[in-house]
């Protein structure tokens, strides 16, 4: 598959592959759940614009793999999702990792220290 040089999507962190434009050479199930990033890039910081998102079919959200980390994006996300509802009464899905970094690295001290050997 080729990328059109206009399209800088990496740069957005968010490139819409309408069903015409899958690869052949990747296994395709009819009616497969389409998922796209909650933040640009999988970067925390900027919602992807999930009402297009939606629009064009996916209702599962997620930055799988990190988690939103910033309480101010992932409330924002959540209020913006909760708002989308499709013509048949489905409605936007958030999988998110339920995980603080900033907790799990102020932990990784205690746990190497000689008290826990």
């Amino acid at each position: 598959m080729t990328e059109k040089p206009e399209d800088p999507w990496r740069l957005r962190g968010v490139r819409v592959v309408r069903a015409g434009e899958l690869d052949a050479n990747t296994a395709q199930t009819p009616g497969m759940d389409r998922r796209a990033a909650i933040t640009q890039g999988r970067a925390g910081a900027t919602l992807a614009p999930m009402a297009e998102l939606f629009d064009l079919g996916v209702r599962v959200f997620t930055d799988d793999g990190a988690g939103v980390q910033d309480s101010r994006v992932m409330r924002r996300a959540l209020e913006y999702a909760g708002a989308l509802r499709a013509p048949d009464g489905t409605r936007a899905v958030l999988a998110q990792h339920c995980e603080d970094a900033a907790l799990f690295q102020a932990m990784v001290p205690l746990f190497t220290s000689s008290r826990c050997k």
